[in-house]
């Protein structure tokens, strides 16, 4: 009994020295948001830290922030609560404590990259701090872009989108690189990349030309530019301009559509253009709006079920941005659905129509040749056959005499 009573005792030992040597594992984890890391000088942004874990373990920690001080490279300056330029909010909930800093006024142009900083306290193994990466750019250093003023296209003709981006540098001349470029409906139509982000005032320019083809080249252009560092970090920017493009007929000034009755037709408008907007018209005057069965959708007219009393003219107006009108004419023909069903008309028309004339003298010649064609075909007939019966008389004749 005293052997058993001592082994359970130095179990009861061990397992105390164990549990002493155990350290939790922590399911806390620290997880930061940044927008970006070039910001401009004196404009607001906004960083974020969050830890996620237990409710314990987040009720006994708290996030404090710091920022860089523009004068030691490599120090920061804690962030007092109340600070009137750098606000910070905290939520806690459902395992999770997000600490928002929120900079008002952005920091001051910094020569060099700095970070602010944020800190988990107390720290946790492996879980201690992140910094953020900030570059802060001159005002007068970002570039902007301005795009001379655009002709209305046309048809047939070349046009030429020209943008000049300008900016006065005086730091990071070997930290960044710019790329201009132009876009349409978010794909690069021309690209300049890697230019030299230079020293000092300076103007670069892009240049896209094109021969206008059909409607939709016009539209919205967009002039982008982008200024990156050596590790991917960038800002951008962008200027746009809309292409006019001028109304023009693409195809006859009058056309014909005709189809069956009972069917659903469409009538389309060669009138092309940007902007553009379109009306339609029967008879010239009269404005079609949308029904049961007429209805306009931008250049198509459809008409459905249509019959006989939709055998009209039509109009289509495209009208360009600056009022100029141009006009197509399309005249809708129905025609009966089957060979035995016709129009109201033609059934009127035929009701009425003469009987057929009586054959004229050279058909009854024509006849009477005919006739006299056959009689001669019989009577060489009947001719032929009494010359055969003479043959085989004479044959017979023959052979009769000649076996005496």
């Amino acid at each position: 009994m005293t052997i058993l009573l001592v082994k359970v005792s130095t179990l009861a030992a061990c397992v105390v020295v164990l549990l002493s040597c155990y350290s939790p594992v922590l399911s806390a984890k620290l997880t930061h948001k940044q927008e970006k890391v070039i910001q401009v000088e004196n404009q607001p942004f906004e960083l974020q830290c969050s830890v996620t874990g237990t409710q314990a373990e987040i009720d006994n920690i708290k996030i404090e922030w710091s920022r860089p001080d523009p004068d030691v490279s490599g120090s920061e300056i804690p962030i007092a609560e109340n600070d009137p330029n750098r606000n910070i909010t905290v939520k806690n909930s459902a395992g999770m404590l997000t600490s928002t800093l929120r900079l008002l006024q952005g920091p001051p142009d910094i020569q060099n990259l700095r970070f602010y900083l944020c800190e988990v306290k107390p720290s946790l193994p492996g879980l201690s701090q992140h910094f953020f990466p900030i570059r802060v750019l001159k005002a007068k250093a970002v570039p902007e872009a301005k795009i001379h003023p655009v002709e209305r296209g046309k048809i047939g003709e070349s046009v030429a989108l020209n943008c000049s981006v300008s900016y006065n540098n005086d730091n990071f001349q070997t930290e960044y690189s710019l790329t201009l470029s132009w876009k349409k409906n978010g794909n690069v139509l021309k690209e300049r990349k890697n230019l030299e982000y230079e020293v000092g005032s300076r103007t670069e320019e892009i240049t896209f030309s094109f021969v206008v083809k059909r409607s939709r080249d016009g539209g919205v252009y967009v002039c982008h530019w982008k200024l990156t560092t050596k590790n991917n970090n960038f800002i951008y920017g962008n200027r746009t301009e809309v292409l006019p493009i001028v109304p023009s007929l693409n195809g006859p000034v009058e056309k014909e559509v005709e189809d069956t009755v009972g069917s659903d037709v469409k009538l389309t408008c060669d009138v092309i253009g940007y902007p553009i907007r379109y009306e339609w018209r029967y008879d010239k005057d009269s404005l079609i709006v949308g029904d049961s069965r007429y209805r306009p959708e931008e250049n198509v007219l459809r008409i459905d079920d249509i019959g006989y009393e939709d055998r009209k003219t039509f109009s289509c107006l495209g009208i360009g941005r600056n009022g100029t009108i141009i006009t197509q004419t399309i005249i809708l023909r129905v025609t009966s659905s089957s060979p035995s069903s016709s129009s109201p008309s033609s059934s009127s028309s035929s009701s009425s129509s003469p009987p057929p004339p009586p054959p004229s003298s050279s058909s009854s010649s024509s006849s009477s040749s005919s006739s006299s064609s056959s009689s001669s075909s019989s009577s060489s007939s009947s001719s032929s056959s009494s010359r055969i019966i003479e043959i085989y008389l004479y044959i017979y004749f023959f052979i009769f005499f000649y076996d005496t």
